[in-house]
């Protein structure tokens, strides 16, 4: 309790009614305690019966230790809704992604996971074909692969790119630049095609030097 209290930045009593149930606490404080018990690998056996199985979410490269964070409303969400459909949720952070493709199918056995959602990184193909040889499925963020086990999750980035550029076009920029991420990537190649063709829908013309 006191680990997860300094972590939520609560009172050791404010933890106790959140795993407890208590009626008076904001359902907010609620979920962050819940967020900070699964991240510090704490499992609340008082719903272990409850619970249809687990799942685990491999984060790399994203920030998500506090609200104010990218990563923190993904994995938060992802949380709740996996809460709402009775499985738990055991949140790994990892520095090296060539150490877990070796690891990846001892993981998922061991802890008796049955779905993993991979952020922050792109599998390679070894890594994919240990989640083909463990034979338990995947959710991947943005990237998209042809594989009977794992499916894709992302946002609508033609939709997306096209309000910032309409919105900065309306701010009267006339040159805007695009920074994109690895050139591999779908959503990178997404976005930039979507980057493109909003610059021509708003009259504005397309520059290579603007591209990185």
């Amino acid at each position: 309790i006191k680990d997860i209290a300094d972590k939520a930045n609560v009172s050791k009593s404010t933890v106790s009614k959140a795993l407890g149930c208590a009626t008076d606490i904001n359902e907010l404080t609620r979920e962050r305690v819940l967020y900070c018990a699964s991240e510090l690998g704490y499992e609340i056996k008082k719903y272990k019966a409850q619970t249809k199985g687990n799942l685990i979410t491999f984060v790399e490269g994203i920030d998500y230790d506090n609200v104010n964070q990218f990563g923190y409303d993904l994995i938060l969400g992802f949380q709740i809704a996996a809460s709402d459909a009775q499985y738990g949720v055991n949140v790994v952070s990892i520095k090296n992604t060539d150490k877990l493709n070796s690891k990846y199918e001892d993981i998922m056995k061991k802890g008796e996971y049955c779905g993993s959602f991979i952020l922050g990184f792109k599998p390679d193909d070894y890594f994919l074909a240990s989640i083909k040889d463990a034979g338990i499925p995947a959710v991947v963020l943005d990237n998209d692969y042809d594989s009977e086990f794992v499916a894709r999750v992302g946002s609508d980035n033609k939709v997306g790119i096209g309000m910032v550029v309409k919105h900065l076009y309306n701010l009267g920029h006339k040159k805007i630049a695009f920074f994109g991420g690895d050139e591999d990537s779908n959503v990178t190649r997404e976005r930039k095609n979507a980057f493109i063709e909003s610059l021509n829908n708003n009259g504005l013309e397309f520059e290579e030097k603007l591209i990185a």
